[in-house]
């Protein structure tokens, strides 16, 4: 099965980009002044975890209660057991024709498998599925869990400028997640969204009124459940993500500057 799905899972590497990527110009108007006051812009911005982690504890704990809990517990290599037989199942009720609830089970190896494998290509089929598997116990076995999920922040595509979290964080709050104040809602919210920004990056930043801020509140109440937060900054992160003032929105909606989409056409 491995060499007819999935011929190569042996050559998978991750790799280490360990420098900043940012894109820098100076637009100048007819007088000579710069047009745009924010002029450079942070593509990439590379998550470490060696000696520390450089983005909070508490995102990377909200992060894996979100989308795979049983990260650092489980005992097989890449793959959950209960959740593979629940994705099989759900795959041929799917063909017998029956009504299917969409499933999102997959592992942090196997999510980071479909970015590297399949990228914007991957058609969630049952084969898909197979290689995916394959490819992600493979993985598991060459790298530790610490390598994987640092590989899997950093490969993230959560807004059309950026590549890995930390740069989609500058750009969407302005900070880096590397400190967060677990007692400040403002804080506590901007984390919620972030580690719920993966299920699906372009409609909850072009849509954050309506669906962002739903997740975000999903996020939220599955922190509280898992303690990470206490009951009282629950309760008053949710007031506020409810509230109409502007002390949770995105970033680069307030940006007084050309936006980001065509500065490439405004500098030639």
């Amino acid at each position: 099965m491995s060499k007819r799905y999935s011929p190569y899972s042996s050559l998978l590497e991750i790799q280490n980009i360990d420098d900043k990527i940012t894109q820098s110009f100076i637009i100048l108007d007819k007088n000579g002044e710069p047009l745009d006051k924010n002029n450079v812009v942070v593509k990439f911005d590379p998550v470490q975890h060696n000696p520390t982690w450089n983005v909070n504890q508490l995102y990377l704990d909200t992060l894996l209660a979100v989308e795979d809990a049983s990260f650092y517990t489980r005992k097989t290599n890449g793959f959950s057991i209960k959740d593979t037989m629940g994705a099989v199942v759900s795959q041929v009720r799917k063909k017998l024709g029956k009504k299917v609830v969409s499933r999102g089970a997959s592992t942090i190896e196997q999510q980071l498998v479909k970015i590297m494998v399949f990228g914007s290509n991957n058609k969630n089929s049952l084969s898909d599925k197979i290689i995916q598997l394959i490819d992600a116990r493979k993985l598991s076995l060459k790298y530790n869990r610490d390598e994987i999920l640092k590989a899997y922040l950093n490969e993230l595509r959560l807004t059309p400028n950026t590549v890995g979290v930390r740069a989609a964080s500058i750009e969407l709050f302005g900070n880096d997640m590397s400190n967060i104040d677990k007692n400040d809602p403002k804080q506590v919210a901007q984390m919620a969204y972030m580690a719920g920004l993966g299920q699906s990056p372009s409609v909850y930043v072009q849509d954050f009124e309506k669906s962002g801020k739903e997740r975000t509140l999903t996020v939220l109440s599955i922190m509280k459940d898992k303690e990470l937060i206490s009951k009282k900054i629950y309760e008053q992160t949710v007031d506020m993500v409810k509230s109409e003032n502007e002390e949770f929105t995105l970033k680069r909606y307030k940006q007084q500057s050309t936006p980001k989409e065509y500065q490439s056409y405004v500098s030639k």
